[in-house]
């Protein structure tokens, strides 16, 4: 699946080879659990290269074992929970990083690796932002404050992020709270659980 804002030249790459489209940005992690690169977003230029183009977050998901695997296969993805709750999050004010694309490789119904395409959020990790930045009390309730929606608009919507520690919230230079990395993200069902 894709949004209809991103490039169709970028859809292409993308649907042909995932792998290759992730190994042709510039590497930001890689292990055995999946790889994370920088890549382009619009459009190429005439001449074929991505110049002056707007940048994106490429995850590629692996699975971590044959067990892992059988666990997993009729599951959902770790990229289409990163689609699926991203998008809407954003839908309800949550700020994040907008789900550009999301490819699974699949066997009829049993799910294998996946690929998700994100913008990429400028800002700074919460940790770094609050450790480097002198912050009036009024400005840091602004903030908490900003946790405060964020964490009541999730118990709402019945989402669990997964993995909701300070890392994983970035500063915009605007001010404004985003939460990242949503692979690991589910909802319940009921409001007992």
């Amino acid at each position: 699946v894709f949004d209809n804002q991103l490039a169709s030249q970028v859809v292409e790459h993308l649907w042909d080879d995932p792998d290759e489209f992730l190994d042709a940005g510039q590497s930001v992690s890689r292990d055995d659990f999946g790889a994370v690169s920088r890549v382009p977003v619009h459009a190429p230029q005439p001449n074929g290269h991505f110049e002056n183009s707007a940048i994106g977050l490429m995850k590629r998901f692996n699975l971590r074992g044959i067990l892992h695997t059988l666990t997993r296969v009729l599951l959902f993805t770790r990229g289409s929970r990163s689609w699926t709750y991203g998008r809407e999050m954003l839908s309800a004010g949550i700020g994040t990083a907008r789900p550009l694309a999301m490819v699974e490789d699949r066997l009829g119904p049993f799910r294998f690796r996946s690929f998700v395409l994100t913008d990429q959020v400028e800002g700074t990790p919460l940790p770094e932002f609050l450790a480097n930045t002198a912050l009036n009390s009024l400005e840091l309730d602004r903030l908490a404050g900003q946790f405060a929606r964020i964490w009541h608009t999730l118990g709402d919507l019945r989402i669990v992020h997964g993995a909701m520690h300070a890392s994983n919230f970035v500063v915009t230079p605007q001010g404004k709270l985003n939460l990242i990395n949503l692979d690991g993200t589910w909802r319940h069902w009921f409001d007992l659980t």
